[in-house]
């Protein structure tokens, strides 16, 4: 499960093509669902995970089933406890959000190393800082609404 955006990526079809031969994979676009996340809107959320899931095909562990279900956006993290009661405990979920960070992290110590990487350093390793290139707004109510803290956000141009 992914967003449109992610399947259609160069990265990622080089990414599948290291793959070919080590499992079977079946690619699902999940229009909506992050944005239904990032609104709270649980019911679009249970709908939208039932409607994915179930155009993918059958989970479990008997032969042919789906066994792994790869949660290919941070977002979807949030519908996990929904996504394991649809496709079944027996399955496992795969999910990055902590690959990500640590790579936006390293990122952005190298676009702004003298105000990001010494302000991360001083706050010590869980002072939180928020970053978006999207709509701040969205971002701060998330973070009250999943973390429940207030939040400093900062817009962000990637080069």
């Amino acid at each position: 499960m992914a967003t449109r955006g992610t399947l259609n990526s160069e990265k990622f079809r080089k990414l599948l093509e290291g793959l070919q031969g080590s499992a079977t994979f079946v690619l699902q676009a999940c229009d909506g669902l992050a944005d239904a996340i990032e609104r709270s809107d649980a019911n679009r959320t249970l709908a939208l995970c039932t409607q994915y899931t179930q155009s993918m095909g059958r989970f479990g562990n008997a032969e042919g089933d789906i066994d792994c279900l790869v949660l290919g956006c941070t977002h979807y993290a949030f519908a996990a406890p929904e996504l394991t009661k649809l496709v079944g405990g027996q399955v496992s979920l795969i999910e990055g959000g902590q690959p990500v960070a640590r790579q936006t992290r390293r990122l952005l110590e190298k676009m702004q190393p003298d105000t990001i990487a010494p302000n991360l350093a001083a706050q010590g390793p869980y002072a939180p800082r928020f970053y978006s290139t999207g709509q701040l707004d969205l971002l701060e109510s998330a973070v009250r609404r999943w973390l429940m803290q207030e939040c400093i956000t900062l817009p962000l141009q990637l080069a």
